[in-house]
């Protein structure tokens, strides 16, 4: 069906107007059939270029004439709508547009456009009108198009255009594409959102104005290196390249950006964009600066540990510890303050002791004022606070008046003073001034440096319990020399001198405690290689101080004649390696040679099993090997070990500990073996050390049955020979029980699920516990005090822990008062309680085992040591 009509003259003549002539009829004919062919060209080229549908409209609105390539797009056959009105034919709110753009192009001859929905089979369609104004100037002819496909896509586009926007308006990380020169052609929101600023100043603003000069500096080098001619011109070459950049916000505030570059070259190789994704690691960077200003601290603790243990002049000890933390800190004065009671009034004061200053800083050691400095007057608040453990930190600004007018005049602008605990009670502070800004103290710094304080308090008390003692000897001797009247009276200074060191050991394993399990904790965290071998300088020293103490304690035990031998199996080859092993490190750092030979085959294998104790053999040989590695600087240290005599139920042993050091001459060898001596006082003050490591060596061979004999050249080194007799063990006893150890299985958590209750007031030594007892696998509760331990019990149903812990000196209720509480109830007597006290004497031991507790563990404690005490009562 034709819509359009053909406007030659020949189609419009009718049958009474044909010539009569034959010749005029011929070629009338001929042009008719021209004026068809042309017709019929023009349509089939229309039909031919038309999309899906063609609609001949007259006047009227009505449809004449339809051309359809796809039939399917119809609503009814054209002979229902043919010659009707297209508003009866289409739904309403089809016809509403094209009513719309008919009238339009009637009235203007130019053609318009409109799009509208129908459905179709079930399936909604989309198509596209296009109206012309016929050549007759009435009719319209309607050319529809198919458009479903289209809007689906633009509908997708428009979908991924959302999740697009929805994706980059949400990211963290953000995504530009830079043109060559580097300025933004184009940013996802996140980078404006995070600097401050919009699209429109950012593309404006200086680069110097968005960064560092540092950061800017890093950028530009990069840019140079990688964005040179020869790299852009070379199709093949691949750029990329990441700095981390300290950014400016447009509030003046900083980030840390990791801004990473890629050049997009097009498809024939040429440069076109590059690409930037940027990410905020400021966490990351806090975290790294965290880690450093840890880091630095651990080796200053490390180094006011040495500076403590080993320097001999105290005040140049506490020198050099308050100047190692100060540096660390990066604070501007660091001192020392004693806490003093008026014996008349009883006033509270604190004095000014020890003090280190950074340059250009005033120094306050001679200032009169922070001398007898009232506590309950001016500073009650810090009296409050540091009495109870609580540190105190901040702007200076901000505290009360009475405090301000004294840290004012010294310029201070922000502090943290973190209290000194000696023998569980308050014995001052360690002050940390910062006279330039506002410094943030965290929590572990807090902590750390509050253990660091304990040690600082505990080397003060020792350096004077030592001029105490010295004081003590000198007074005994000129005692006894002028009369033996007094040697009775002399006696018993000694007992109360031995007791005094034994409670002052004591006081010392609490603190030492928290040194020792805190540096455990560390090592098992995730630690650098750097501060790994600090921590371990950390506990190296102290376990450097605990020996120190366990010889002041075993010395007070042997003068007090309380110190017992046991009598237990061992293999002599496993006692010596365990003692050499203790000596290895230090020798290979010295780079002296570390020598041991067994001289008899029987005392090697199995053959060389023997009956007694064997950690006081080992205390000997490890005391006589530290003494020959400290004082030889080139050359070697030998054990060897003879087996003099055998018989048939005992040896007679001889070891000689050989060195090439310094030697002595015989006047320092007569008095080597007393107690608190060393060859001489530069040997103490080079060396360091107590001088009863030798004194309680020689007691316990006198205990143990044998001898130890020394002799020695100056320059030439010193040669010890001890002589003990043993008895034979039964191996096969004792291989059977290694074996059996041997082959019992590792287990990851050994103690998982156990319900272990800690009783303790400390809250480091809470924290210590919690700590292994969790990596063992156990759900661990933690009490205060006696009285709350009790109570927690009790409010559980029996057995209502697996284990508890307890410590011994607590407030409200001590250890002794919460056991016998505990097995007076019936339902709990078969409970375990471990005793965990900072006291090692036996007296000690034997009274925590009358009062019900199962066993008893001295801190410092060996987390090893704990976890199989604990496995022995579970099991």
């Amino acid at each position: 069906m034709n819509c359009y009509s053909d406007t030659h003259a020949a189609a419009l003549l009718a049958v009474d107007d044909l010539p009569a002539d034959p010749h005029a009829l011929r070629v009338l004919l001929a042009q008719t059939r021209q004026a068809l062919r042309c017709s019929e060209e023009r349509y089939q080229t229309l039909v031919s270029s038309m999309s899906d549908l063609i609609f001949l409209i007259d006047a009227e609105d009505c449809l004449v004439d339809v051309q359809c390539r796809s039939p399917e797009l119809l609503l009814m056959l054209p002979e229902v709508f043919l010659d009707k009105p297209i508003t009866a034919v289409l739904p309403s709110d089809v016809c509403e547009p094209y009513l719309e753009c008919a009238d339009y192009v009637r009235r203007t001859g130019e053609n318009r456009r409109y799009e509208y929905p129908l459905v179709l089979q079930g399936e909604t369609r989309w198509f596209m009108a296009s109206l012309n104004r016929h050549e007759d100037g009435c009719k319209l002819v309607v050319d529809v198009r198919d458009i479903t496909k289209r809007k689906q896509a633009e509908a997708e586009a428009r979908e991924q255009t959302r999740l697009f926007n929805l994706i980059t308006e949400n990211m963290h990380d953000y995504i530009g594409v830079l043109n060559l020169d580097m300025s933004v052609l184009y940013a996802t929101p996140s980078l404006y959102q995070r600097t401050g600023y919009s699209a429109e100043e950012f593309r404006c603003l200086p680069f110097d104005d968005l960064m560092t000069p540092e950061s800017l500096t890093r950028l530009q080098q990069l840019v140079a290196e990688n964005l040179t001619p020869e790299k852009l011109a070379d199709p093949q070459c691949e750029i990329a390249f990441e700095v981390n950049l300290d950014v400016i916000r447009k509030n003046g505030s900083h980030y840390w950006c990791n801004s990473s570059h890629r050049l997009i070259r097009d498809a024939q190789g040429r440069p076109e964009y590059i690409l930037e994704t940027g990410r905020d690691i400021t966490e990351r960077k806090q975290a790294e600066e965290l880690l450093l200003r840890k880091d630095a601290l651990f080796e200053a603790v490390a180094i006011a540990m040495q500076a403590l243990l080993f320097e001999p002049c105290i005040n140049e000890a506490m020198q050099q510890a308050l100047a190692a933390v100060g540096n660390a800190t990066k604070q501007d004065r660091v001192y020392l303050f004693e806490y003093h009671v008026d014996p008349l009034t009883g006033e509270r004061f604190m004095s000014q002791r020890y003090e280190w200053v950074r340059n250009g800083i005033s120094i306050q050691i001679d200032n009169p004022e922070l001398q007898y400095l009232s506590f309950d007057g001016l500073f009650p608040r810090w009296f409050d606070s540091l009495s109870e453990g609580r540190a105190i930190s901040g702007l200076v600004a901000t505290f009360p008046e009475t405090e301000r007018a004294i840290l004012e005049p010294q310029d201070i602008v922000s502090l943290m003073v973190v209290p000194v605990n000696v023998e569980g009670r308050f014995w001052g502070f360690i002050g940390f001034d910062n006279c330039y800004i506002d410094y943030q103290w965290g929590l572990e710094d807090q902590a750390i440096l509050t253990s660091m304080a304990a040690s600082v308090g505990a080397a003060v008390i020792r350096h004077r319990s030592e001029v105490a003692l010295r004081e003590t000897n000198l007074k005994l001797a000129q005692a006894t020399e002028h009369s033996l009247a007094m040697a009775a009276k002399a006696e018993e200074a000694s007992k109360a001198k031995s007791l005094f060191l034994a409670n002052m050991s004591h006081e010392i394993r609490t603190p030492m405690n928290a040194i020792i399990g805190m540096s455990h904790l560390a090592l098992g965290s995730n630690l650098n290689q750097r501060q790994h071998d600090y921590v371990v300088e950390i506990q190296h020293a102290a376990q450097s101080l605990l020996r120190i103490i366990n010889d002041i304690l075993d010395f007070s035990k042997i003068e007090a004649g309380k110190l017992t031998l046991e009598m237990t199996p061992f293999r002599l080859e496993d006692l010596v390696n365990n003692a050499l092993t203790l000596q290895r490190q230090h020798a290979q750092e010295k780079n002296i040679g570390l020598l041991f030979e067994l001289r008899s085959p029987h005392l090697e294998g199995e053959q060389g099993f023997f009956l007694g104790d064997a950690l006081r053999l080992e205390q000997i040989l490890t005391n006589l090997l530290t003494n020959g590695v400290k004082f030889t600087s080139q050359g070697h240290v030998a054990l060897y070990i003879d087996e003099l005599e055998r018989g048939a139920s005992s040896s007679r042993l001889r070891f000689c500990i050989e060195d090439t050091g310094i030697g002595m001459d015989s006047v320092a060898v007569n008095g080597l073996f007393q107690e608190f001596s060393q060859a001489d006082d530069s040997t103490t003050r080079r060396y360091g050390g107590t001088g009863l490591g030798l004194s309680i060596a020689k007691r316990l061979l006198d205990l143990m049955g044998g001898e130890i004999t020394v002799s020695s050249e100056p320059g030439q080194g010193s040669r010890f020979t001890v002589t003990l007799t043993l008895a034979h063990a039964l191996s096969p006893a004792v291989s059977q029980t290694h074996a059996l150890e041997a082959t019992r299985p590792t287990v990851a958590l050994p103690l998982r699920d156990k319900r272990i209750l800690v009783v303790e007031d400390n809250p480091i030594n809470q924290l210590i516990a919690f700590e292994i007892l969790t990596q063992y696998g156990a759900v661990v509760e933690c009490a205060d005090n006696g009285q709350e331990g009790v109570d927690k019990i009790f409010s559980s149903a029996p057995p209502a822990y697996d284990v508890v812990l307890m410590d011994i000196q607590m407030p409200v209720m001590d250890g002794y008062e919460a056991a016998r509480m505990i097995r007076a109830d019936a339902r709990y007597a078969a409970m375990p309680i471990i005793a965990l006290t900072a006291n090692a004497m036996s007296e000690e031991r034997e009274r925590c085992l009358a009062v019900g507790m199962n066993a008893h563990l001295a801190k410092p404690f060996e987390p090893n040591a704990l976890l199989q005490t604990l496995i022995d009562l579970i099991e």
